[in-house]
This record gives C-alpha cells, structure tokens and sequence, in this order.
C-alpha cells in the first residue's frame, strides 16, 4: 500500500474582509485531510494562488513567506523521519497518527 502525506496552504475567501483573507493549511495524509487557520491574514490580491504563497518581494510578503516556511521545516524534518520509520517498518501513517504525534511533541 502506497503512503502519502502532503501540505497545501490556501486562502479563504469566503471569509474576507476589506480585501483581507485568513491563510489556512490542509494536511493531507493517505486521503484523510485536516484543515487548520495559520493565525496568518494577507491582503487577496498578494496571494499567489498556484504557487500556495505570498507573490512578490514585499517585507509583508517576505515575513509571510517566511512564516509559512518556518513550521513547514519544523513539520516536515520530524515527521519526515516518523514517516520514513512507519514506512520502512511496514505500517501504514494515518491522519490520527500524525495528530497523536503532534500533541506529544508540542507541536
């Protein structure tokens, strides 16, 4: 069986106000999806749809950017090795298997 796990960041438009859009993150792992608020806002028109990031070279889009970076490094190097160990093992990693890990983690 066939393992996947993969973040994607987002913008919620339903949700704006004065051209402001809360950034939200969708965590994928084999199928099973969790969305999350980034505690993160940025103006519409500054969010880059395709690329799942701030556009341009801006300090707001440079700190958002950055922001966006920083737990992404955090996320994926611990839970690459998690993933990489259940993998190698034989097990199969699952959307509570990541959320169990993360509260043990502080995370």
């Amino acid at each position: 069986m066939r393992s996947t796990f993969k973040v994607l960041f987002y913008v919620n438009g339903s949700k704006e106000k004065n051209g402001i859009v809360p950034i939200m993150g969708r965590l994928t792992i084999n199928g099973s999806v969790a969305q999350f608020s980034c505690k993160r806002t940025i103006p519409k028109e500054l969010w880059d749809v395709k690329g799942n990031r701030a556009k341009g070279k801006s300090k707001e889009s440079r700190d958002i950017n950055l922001a966006l970076d920083k737990p992404m490094a955090i996320y994926s190097d611990s839970l690459a090795i998690v993933y990489l160990l259940y993998c190698l093992s034989g097990f199969s990693v699952s959307l509570p298997d990541y959320l169990l890990y993360k509260a043990r983690i502080g995370l």
